[in-house]
């Protein structure tokens, strides 16, 4: 029998040989990276089988979502992974109900997802998600402080490094194209310039929890 709860702070070396085990591309060092800023019980979900052991994972990070003056409540879905010997048993499907009708308790108004893969588009529109998401990619210009350049490919990569030293990340969704204001480089925030050229194409998903949350979003993404 498989249980879904939230994870607990023991869990942390099941989650890292799990996350290992399912995404061997990481190195290490970023899976440690990754845990020791966004690791908590309240945003890890785990399917825990009757031995203890965790057959699957996933989680939930906090996001404010900023529309004009409204301020939206939602969750980033990161890291989803099962056990390969017990994929097609629908562990992620259970657990993913039983995370996103807490998140719909709690108050959240959507749930967002970068997929890697157009297979992985595929496989998230069974479950509600929506390509609503889009990506303003701008070069950035002037002002780099010592190193940035290297820094802002790793933002390409993994976006979610722009807040790795954060508990929380920050969208201005206007349907428009989105220019931040500043960056953060090892818990820092720099201002930079940014080129007016940009271009804008696919980039997530988004399941609407709460009706809220309508038309096309915009991420940002910065190159050097």
């Amino acid at each position: 029998m498989i249980t879904n709860e939230h994870a607990q702070m023991t869990d942390r070396q099941q989650i890292f040989d799990l996350w290992r085990e399912c995404f061997g591309a990481d190195e290490p060092e970023f899976i440690n990276k990754f845990l020791d800023s966004f690791f908590t019980v309240e945003d890890c979900y785990v399917a825990r089988s009757e031995d203890g052991q965790i057959a699957g994972m996933l989680f939930m990070l906090p996001y404010r979502i900023k529309n004009g003056s409204q301020t939206l409540s939602a969750a980033y879905l990161y890291a989803a992974a099962t056990k390969p010997q017990l994929r097609g048993e629908g562990i992620f499907t259970s657990l993913h109900e039983y995370a996103k009708e807490e998140l719909r308790r709690e108050g959240a108004d959507c749930i967002i997802t970068v997929p890697e893969t157009k297979s992985l588009y595929t496989f998230y529109a069974r479950f509600g998600y929506e390509p609503k998401l889009l990506r303003t990619v701008r070069r950035a210009a002037g002002r780099s402080p010592e190193g940035y350049g290297k820094y802002l490919r790793g933002i390409d990569k993994n976006n979610y490094a722009v807040v790795m030293d954060k508990k929380s990340f920050e969208l201005t969704l206007d349907g428009k194209v989105f220019t931040p204001d500043g960056f953060v480089r090892d818990g820092k925030i720099y201002g930079d310039d940014l080129s007016e050229t940009a271009r804008t194409e696919p980039s997530g998903m988004l399941l609407d929890l709460s009706g809220k949350c309508k038309g096309t979003y915009g991420l940002a993404f910065l190159l050097n």
